[in-house]
């Protein structure tokens, strides 16, 4: 059996964004509006793929961000040209978990200020375990333990470990890689990842590799991402775990977050086209600038009651990202 379509996997997201229920229903319908155009049809987005470079950075950088004024961000030059510039080389990996979370209103004020100021540059995917750890909703890896729950959609999942060892991954580099569950479908796990740099599907075998046995009676060892190849199959090596592939830290069972006030409603109308626009509003709409820990992000990122310059690439990206929701809600 091969690997499913991009678009069948695409069309299975839909389907569970729009059946899944409150929680996780936002963070899977996110994920897919991320991988859709219009008409609900896969598609890349990212700084190399033709056609997309300023949605690209309004849905990475901007949305949830900054608020809009006149038909653009509300955002300084500065802040604007670093934009561009991290969307050009960036692995954005935690910057779309961050866009996901946004979008579903995770309260965790820090995914709402602007990633290039100092104090947030290089911690995204750090502090969406931290935060998961902190809710008491974070499902330990090391080790894994056998029948620990598995991840279902909208959980986000992180793999590799840089400062643990060459142990860590296989054919590939072990850095750690952050990314979004979408669905099962065909036997694989399906995902929205960012990376270097785009935003785009990938699929994934989970493995299981026990190497032991705690005192409860209970195996306990790895658990790996392997990579799938065209026919739907996960190399494995003698020993258990795949041959590509990286280990797995754990991952966030979202359902347990914390969550601000008014989160977005995901159930589609009958045609098909989404009543809630974009469920969380455009960017500083309809998000409540009046929350407390939302406005106190906010503010910290000198978007509140300050005259900000406004560049042509603020407006580009603003008017890409409110194209493609007029057009959904039409």
């Amino acid at each position: 059996m091969s690997r499913p379509t991009d678009q069948e996997i695409l069309d299975d997201m839909w389907t569970i964004a729009e059946s899944i229920g409150h929680p996780r229903c936002a963070f899977v319908r996110k994920a897919a509006l991320l991988v859709s155009d219009d008409s609900r049809q896969y598609r890349e987005i990212g700084w190399s793929v033709a056609g997309t470079r300023d949605l690209y950075v309004a849905e990475e950088y901007f949305e949830g961000v900054f608020p809009v004024e006149n038909g653009a961000y509300q955002v300084s030059d500065y802040d604007l040209k670093s934009a561009y510039a991290m969307a050009a080389v960036q692995s954005t990996c935690g910057v779309t978990t961050e866009a996901i979370w946004r979008y579903a209103r995770v309260d965790q004020p820090k995914i709402y200020e602007f990633y290039g100021h100092a104090s947030r540059l290089g911690s995204a995917v750090g502090l969406e375990m931290t935060t998961a750890k902190a809710a008491g909703c974070w499902i330990d890896g090391i080790p894994w333990v056998e029948g620990s729950k598995l991840p279902e959609p909208g959980d986000a999942m992180i793999c590799g470990c840089s400062s643990c060892g060459d142990s860590w991954a296989r054919g590939s580099h072990n850095t750690e890689h952050e990314f979004t569950v979408t669905s099962w479908l065909g036997g694989l796990m399906h995902s929205v990842d960012g990376g270097q740099p785009g935003v785009a599907i990938r699929s994934r075998g989970l493995v299981e590799c026990w190497t032991g046995t705690n005192a409860d009676g209970k195996r306990t060892g790895e658990l790996w991402v392997g990579v799938v190849s065209p026919d739907g199959t996960v190399a494995m090596s003698s020993d258990g775990r795949p041959a590509q592939g990286r280990r797995c830290l754990g991952y966030t069972d979202v359902a347990g977050l914390p969550f601000l006030p008014d989160p977005p409603e995901c159930p589609s109308s009958p045609d098909g086209t989404d009543d809630q626009g974009e469920g969380g509003g455009s960017a500083g709409e309809g998000h409540g600038w009046g929350d407390s820990a939302f406005g106190t992000a906010v503010k910290a990122a000198g978007v509140v009651g300050v005259t900000l310059l406004v560049g042509k690439g603020a407006q580009l990206a603003f008017r890409a990202l409110q194209r493609r929701k007029s057009r959904r809600a039409a």
